[in-house]
C-alpha cells in the first residue's frame, strides 16, 4: 500500500480511524495503540497525524 498510496491518503486514512475510534464518545488508549501500530506499518509518524 505504502508504494501505492501518497503519504496524504495514508495520513487521512489514519484521521478516519480515529473517528472510528472515537465513534463511542472517547477514545482508548488501546485504540491509541493500534492506530499508532497500522501508522507505523503505513509509515506514517505520530507526528504526521496529531
Amino acid at each position: 500500500m505504502n508504494k501505492l498510496t501518497s503519504v496524504d491518503v495514508r495520513i487521512q486514512l489514519i484521521h478516519y480511524l480515529f473517528g472510528i475510534a472515537k465513534a463511542d464518545g472517547h477514545v482508548a488508549d488501546t485504540e491509541v495503540n493500534v492506530i499508532k501500530y497500522i501508522a507505523g506499518l503505513l509509515m506514517i509518524s505520530p507526528t504526521d497525524f496529531e
